[in-house]
């Protein structure tokens, strides 16, 4: 036997199994043979085990092999699809992409960076940076460094100059690309911020102007103002201001709607700015007002000089444009006010708007310059129209009814409703509430409550002997008449009342004819469909045409106290009723003589062919029973 270090451990494994010392053979044959047969069978064991092993690794060689293939092939269509994505977004990013090496020199750039640049990729790689913006300047100086020390950069609000295009703004930033410690260029994106910096500007302007009339606002105003009052306090050269309100825009509004009163106010505001100077600001600070400051002013007069060049700037018609055919004017109230020593541009605008409302109850189209004394004058405004508010909401207006005669035969026709308020410290005439509430808004409530008061009268007259042929007149404002639906308020009093539309006159003043006199005639129009008749009240006192008088369903004209009361006295007073006479019985109109108080008026106007007449020589106003009483009276059958 051979030393133990030289046996193969399969026989010395079976020489243990068999009892077997390796120095000992076995004892007998028998022996022997089993352990022969042992030892073979182990052998060929060993040999399948060895067969399988070399087969196994075979097989997983091959498939490692073959795994290993299908790994490399995944593991390149992956970054594959990855660069076809990072492609698709470097040229489909919207802000400029430039891939640049450490030196700067251009290796790619995007189509977004080819159009904000005006270059082409072809043109465009391999070149200097400095070959793509401008050279010499400072960001180009400030990125070329930071691209070779491989640092992040930023300029957020740069300006980019190239050889193709004008300069316009930009952020730029700069990220390095950084590999295994060391830099290897990177990429600069560029975002145009033109677009950004156009709405920027865009909305700075829209803070500090009208966006309709592209003048200047109320706040910018203010600042203006404020700058004036500090430089007239320096200079000694007085600021003013001209606040202007256009005269009847609102029914501009209400008849041709809103497109045409823009179009109007964008041309008031060309005329207005024709006609200051360049020094001077001029600003829309709300509806149909303007303000205009005079950045220094020789004297008073000066200041008057350019109300009436603004006055004389907006006189000429305003031609609207399809669709609107007809031309349209427009005048302007004017408040005027000078800075004083403490003025503030609240206080200075404050004053100027005393002074136009001043300027409005004097008659409009005018201006007025301010004083002290308006400040009390709108305290007690502010007061009335607080006491008016109050007495509306409370039921405290009531109406008084004067009676109306024939002329000829002296039979009662009808009443005058006339509305009344007395306040605690006693009667407040309607030529002092009622133009307060038209500039207040109260006055579509107070003529609401008229309406309804006087045909309700008329319902009760007709209940009376002889009743149904009297009729009531109602007085009705301008405003009720371009605001509103006027037309559907009187059917459905009529209505409610049970009063045929024959017993009811409205009596209108010439003033409601002037703001668009095709619109007025046909809102009257629907209510004279009604079986109403409309009466022009105060004739003669203000600016309506004969012409457009012609086109109204008008049946009566009324002649103004102003001038019946010297009827006997005044040849020229005489010389005017008679005209009116003249001209409303050629239009087949009846006239109604206001202010009849003696016998001799009577004659007078009789004569002259007055149809109708009312004063204190028929009666004063009555209350309602009173009223009644008297209709009862002139309707119950004499003994005879």
């Amino acid at each position: 036997m051979v030393g133990q270090d030289a046996h193969h451990w399969v026989l010395l494994r079976q020489l243990k199994r068999a009892g077997l010392s390796t120095h000992a053979p076995p004892a007998d044959e028998e022996s022997w043979r089993l352990f022969l047969e042992r030892v073979s069978a182990t052998y060929l064991e060993s040999d399948k085990q060895q067969y399988l092993h070399d087969r196994a690794v075979e097989v997983s060689t091959r498939e490692m092999a073959s795994l290993y293939d299908e790994l490399a092939q995944a593991s390149e269509s992956s970054l594959a699809l990855q660069r076809d994505w990072l492609q698709t977004v470097f040229d489909a990013a919207p802000s400029g992409l430039v891939v640049l090496d450490a030196a700067a020199t251009v290796i790619d750039v995007n189509p977004s960076a080819e159009r904000l640049l005006g270059i082409s990729e072809h043109s465009a790689n391999g070149q200097p940076l400095g070959a793509l913006l401008s050279d010499g300047s400072a960001t180009v100086v400030d990125l070329q460094r930071a691209c070779e020390l491989g640092r992040d950069w930023l300029d957020p609000d740069a300006e980019i100059w190239t050889e193709s295009r004008a300069a316009f703004p930009a952020a730029l930033q700069f990220v390095p690309l950084v590999t295994r410690g060391s830099t290897g260029g990177g990429v600069l994106s560029i975002l145009d911020l033109s677009e950004r910096k156009r709405v920027e500007q865009d909305l700075s302007w829209r803070a500090t102007h009208d966006v309709l009339t592209r003048v200047l606002n109320r706040s910018a105003l203010l600042d203006r103002v404020a700058l004036g009052i500090a430089r007239a306090e320096r200079d000694g050269n007085p600021r003013a201001v001209l606040f202007l309100d256009l005269d009847r825009f609102k029914a501009v509004n209400d008849t041709l709607g809103h497109a045409a009163g823009d179009r109007l106010l964008m041309q008031v505001a060309t005329r207005l700015s024709g006609a200051i100077r360049d020094v001077d600001a001029l600003a829309r600070i709300g509806g149909d007002e303007f303000v205009i400051l005079l950045d220094g002013v020789a004297s008073l007069s000066a200041v008057e000089l350019v109300a009436h060049r603004v006055t004389a700037a907006l006189a000429p018609p305003y031609v609207l444009g399809e669709p609107y055919e007809d031309p349209v004017h427009a005048s302007a109230s004017i408040g005027i006010a000078v800075a004083e020593s403490g003025s503030s541009p609240t206080s200075l605008l404050r004053d100027a708007d005393f002074a136009l409302y001043a300027a409005k109850r004097a008659g409009r189209d005018q201006h007025v310059i301010f004083d002290a004394s308006m400040r009390d004058e709108v305290a007690v405004r502010v007061r009335l129209e607080k006491l008016l508010r109050a007495a509306v909401s409370r039921g405290d207006l009531h109406m008084a009814f004067q009676p109306v005669f024939s002329m000829s035969g002296g039979a009662l026709l009808g009443f005058e409703a006339l509305l009344r308020w007395t306040d605690r410290d006693g009667p407040i005439p309607p030529s002092e509430f009622i133009p307060l509430a038209e500039d207040s808004g109260l006055i579509q409530r107070i003529g609401a409550i008229a309406l309804d008061i006087g045909v309700s009268f008329a319902a009760e007259l007709g209940r009376q002997p002889m009743g149904e042929s009297l009729t009531v007149s109602v007085n009705i404002s301008g405003l009720q008449v371009t605001h509103g639906d006027l037309a559907a308020q009187v059917a459905e009093a009529l209505e409610r009342h049970h009063v045929p539309g024959s017993r009811l006159i409205l009596e209108l003043t010439e003033t409601a004819l002037l703001s668009d006199p095709k619109a007025v005639a046909a809102r009257m129009q629907a209510i004279a469909d009604q079986g109403v008749e409309l009466a022009l009240d105060d004739f003669g006192t203000g600016f309506s045409s004969l012409t457009s008088l012609r086109e109204f369903p008008l049946a009566a004209l009324k002649v103004d106290r102003m001038f019946t009361r010297n009827v006997d006295s005044s040849e020229r007073d005489r010389a005017i009723v008679a005209a009116v006479v003249a001209l409303g019985h050629a239009l087949g109109l009846s006239v109604v003589a206001e202010g009849v108080e003696t016998a001799h008026h009577l004659h007078t106007l009789t004569e002259m062919g007055c149809d109708a007449g009312q004063g204190f020589y028929f009666g004063r106003p009555l209350v309602w029973e009173s009223a009644l009483a008297l209709a009862a009276a002139w309707g119950a059958p004499t003994n005879g």
